[in-house]
């Protein structure tokens, strides 16, 4: 199951998926503000790629990571994927609040949408009332944003539930 709240964002994972045999992954609109379309303790695997940080308040967050908690199977893994506050694109945008607010926010320019730039420590720290942090794996590598090239800086975390 894949999900977006935009239609432009969802024709572009099943462009990029259109190797991958029908029926392997299902498509549909969705607002994450309505919970997680999904049963109690169903999911194996679910993967947030850079979702979680455009939820700016953290009471929002808070809710995201508890829905995620809901759906998940106790040996379930949540892969949650987001860039790093050293992420080249993201540290030439305007800061949302106060300059040494932590984690730190910026708002892309060009679209308007707000990012939380977590440290691994903010990130470990935040995530540890639902979650246990599992495995890190960092990323820098160059990427396209918005037609120019910058040095991208991703952070990829795999988290386990915590136990109840």
């Amino acid at each position: 199951m894949a999900f977006d709240s935009s239609p432009v964002a969802l024709e572009a994972a099943r462009s990029r998926l259109e190797r991958t045999p029908p029926g392997r992954v299902a498509f549909s609109r969705h607002d994450l503000r309505d919970g997680l379309p999904a049963g109690d303790s169903t999911i194996d695997l679910a993967v947030d790629s850079f979702v979680y940080k455009h939820q700016v308040d953290p009471r929002v967050r808070r809710r995201h990571r508890a829905e995620a908690r809901r759906v998940l199977r106790p040996n379930a893994r949540l892969l949650l994927s987001l860039a790093e506050p050293e992420d080249a694109y993201y540290a030439s945008c305007p800061r949302l609040a106060d300059r040494e607010a932590r984690p730190r926010a910026a708002v892309d320019p060009e679209v308007g949408v707000a990012s939380v730039l977590f440290t691994l420590d903010e990130l470990i720290q935040e995530m540890g009332d639902t979650f246990e942090l599992e495995r890190v794996r960092r990323q820098a590598k160059p990427g396209l944003m918005h037609g120019r090239w910058y040095l991208r800086r991703t952070l990829a975390t795999m988290w386990r539930p915590t136990r109840c």
